[in-house]
């Protein structure tokens, strides 16, 4: 079966059986999957939202406000978006600080609001912490393999 891997910024949604990987820190990648029509997709998204509302990142999957409008259109596109499977990772907290709300929160709160604006049934999510996360979907029969590093510490 053929592998694709998502990098930073990209979303793929796919009807043939194929697995999509992807490795995330603080950035959140969600699955989605419907089981009867065998179609699913992942988006892997850097920021929750850009800082301006310049007509430049109306194509630019790296923000969740981008790639997750698309990735409900091209659900809504092949049946109703309450029939998929849902699942959200990622949004660790890369590089500790004090600081109340990371890059990684802020992704993840994202993502959650979506899923509720939507009506979504969350059905998967391994998310925050401080570790790296590798995650592959299988869109043939909607498996989700995720392998989690331990802890990095500095020396």
């Amino acid at each position: 079966m053929r592998e694709v891997t998502l990098h930073p910024g990209e979303l793929v949604f796919k009807f043939s059986p194929i697995k999509l990987r992807t490795v995330l820190g603080s950035c959140v990648s969600i699955t989605v999957w419907h089981p009867k029509l065998k179609i699913g997709g992942m988006c892997h998204y850097v920021l929750s939202q850009p800082k301006d509302n310049k007509l430049s990142h109306l194509d630019d999957f790296r923000y969740g406000s981008v790639a997750l409008e698309e990735l409900i259109r091209l659900m809504k596109a092949n049946a109703k978006p309450k029939e998929y499977k849902i699942g959200i990772f990622g949004g660790s907290n890369m590089f500790p600080t004090k600081s109340a709300l990371t890059v990684g929160q802020q992704n993840v709160d994202y993502a959650f609001q979506w899923v509720k604006k939507n009506g979504l049934q969350l059905n998967y999510e391994n998310t925050l912490g401080e570790q790296s996360r590798t995650l592959i979907m299988n869109i043939e029969n909607g498996d989700i393999s995720l392998k989690c590093s331990s802890k990095i510490e500095n020396v």
